[in-house]
């Protein structure tokens, strides 16, 4: 759970966020380590999300998305979508200006050509994603950048990942 700090950081990075009430759509501890569970839970959800990743290390990381979920081989997703470091520093990375709208991604499928996971900000591909949440979920791994083509730079990830990008262990 977001401490009150966090919650209210959030409100003020996001008019939509403001005084809304959260709805837990997945969570790895109740929900189990299961992709696929994950996709069915949050596919269709017709509000913004808030993607929340808690590293072992007690760095807490995600982005708030506003666009729906949905199965696609490309990326998605408006410019009110924002990258966010919560613990143990804010930081909150928006969508750089004139940015091509890669913010958000979820592929099933797969493909040679695109990887099979749910990311958030291009870094170019869906494999250099900003966040990559892979569809092995039972690794316990979440690949973290501290830039990508399409939202600000900074480390959300509190010192977790390395400069190019790293698994932090969640």
């Amino acid at each position: 759970a977001l401490d009150g700090a966090a919650l209210l950081a959030l409100g003020m990075a996001s008019p939509r966020c403001a005084g809304a009430t959260l709805r837990r759509l997945y969570a790895s501890g109740t929900d189990g380590l299961s992709f696929f569970r994950l996709c069915d839970l949050i596919l269709g959800w017709a509000g913004p999300s808030l993607l929340v990743v808690r590293a072992t290390g007690g760095q807490i990381f995600g982005a708030l998305l506003d666009e729906p979920w949905r199965d696609a081989f490309d990326f998605y997703g408006g410019s009110g979508c924002l990258v966010l470091g919560l613990a143990p520093v804010y930081v909150c990375c928006r969508p750089r200006l004139g940015s091509n709208r890669q913010f958000q991604y979820l592929n099933t499928k797969g493909s040679a050509a695109k990887v099979k996971g749910l990311g958030v900000g291009s870094g170019g591909s869906p494999a250099s994603a900003r966040l990559l949440v892979p569809d092995a979920l039972a690794d316990a791994a979440v690949y973290v950048r501290e830039a990508c083509l399409a939202f600000e730079a900074g480390d959300v990830a509190g010192g977790a990942a390395a400069a190019g990008g790293g698994a932090v262990v969640v």
